[in-house]
């Protein structure tokens, strides 16, 4: 259903603060996308000042999957822009 409506899932950095247990189930929908095609966006879903653009652990993430770059939109402003529609 996702990929049918074009939806974007986003895998944020604060999630993996949450624990092994939430590392886990982001590492299965980074899979997931992947396997599916399903773009996604990493952030760092920042509240703090000194965690913007913190995307370390969400790189790390993603390379130990081996998501392809070209399902991440936050990659580029112009696959972003084209995926939002705008």
């Amino acid at each position: 259903m996702v990929k049918s409506k074009n939806k974007i899932i986003e895998l944020n950095y604060s999630s993996l603060n949450l624990g092994f247990e939430a590392e886990e189930k982001i590492i299965e929908l980074a899979t997931l996308c992947m396997e599916k095609e399903i773009y996604v966006s990493i952030g760092s879903d920042a509240h703090i000042a000194h965690e913007i653009d913190n995307f370390t652990k969400m790189e790390s993430l993603a390379n130990y999957v081996k998501l392809p770059s070209g399902l991440i939109v936050t990659n580029n402003l112009g696959t972003f822009v084209n995926k939002l529609n705008i």
